[in-house]
């Protein structure tokens, strides 16, 4: 597995969403997580966080600048595919924006659903984050195949990164209402094409972005807090269940 993390000018919760990966169990023994940095005004102190990372946790990071701004909407989808045509061997890809804290058993959690789904079509990714209103005693052991899709740190293989994801993306918001990329793979892509995604009961990753998104809003923020996230989880034992058809 291999991340990429698309990154332009939120220094502050760079830092934390780095801190928060440094505890990830087996966050070393991955490929890279790559950081497609946007140009902007502070890209020399996001430059500084990534160092500072590096040095303190020996985290496998590698940073590539984009020569001019992409945007929200483009950055992911170029710099993913950028990700997969770099290194050849990287069979499964991770994508994150820099405003994420994660659960401990996160990697744990995507490499038991990339092996398990690795074969089966039908499945498009796997989702960090819990599809709806999760409870904040939710089961951590439980896993979904759900019809839907969330953009809060998710992953999909190689082939249905190239064969799914790249022609459907929405780089204009041209795909409907309400449009975008998410949007496009949640409401029409994954439900038109008898898709599915792999969903945690307990959410593995919490949206730390409150302010300077382009999309956030600072006042809907607390909204959106997962009530069932926890950063250490330990040893999880995953189990299917609600099995939805595809």
């Amino acid at each position: 597995m291999t991340v990429g993390m698309w990154c332009w000018r939120r220094p502050r919760y760079l830092r934390r969403t780095l801190a928060s990966w440094a505890q990830v169990d087996g966050v070393r023994e991955l490929r890279a997580i790559t950081i497609a940095l946007e140009p902007s005004d502070r890209e020399d102190e996001m430059m500084a966080v990534v160092d500072q990372a590096r040095d303190e946790y020996d985290l496998p990071l590698l940073v590539w600048g984009n020569e001019e701004r992409l945007g929200v909407l483009v950055n992911p989808v170029e710099s993913g595919s950028r990700i997969l045509n770099f290194d050849r061997d990287a069979k499964f890809l991770i994508a994150m924006d820099e405003d994420m804290l994660l659960s401990d058993d996160l990697l744990r959690y995507f490499e038991w659903a990339a092996t398990r789904f690795e074969d089966d079509p039908t499945v498009f990714g796997v989702c960090a984050h819990t599809a709806e209103n999760a409870r904040a005693d939710a089961d951590p052991e439980l896993v979904q195949l759900l019809p839907r899709f969330r953009t809060w740190v998710w992953g999909t293989w190689r082939d249905r990164w190239f064969d799914v994801a790249v022609p459907t993306w929405d780089r204009d918001y041209s795909s409907g209402n309400p449009s975008g990329y998410d949007w496009n793979l949640d409401l029409r892509v994954i439900p038109e094409r008898g898709l599915r995604c792999v969903f945690p009961a307990a959410s593995r990753s919490q949206d730390i972005g409150q302010f300077e998104g382009v999309h956030a809003s600072p006042a809907d923020f607390h909204r959106f807090q997962d009530p069932s996230f926890r950063r250490a989880r330990g040893k999880v034992e995953y189990r299917l269940v609600g099995e939805c058809p595809s």
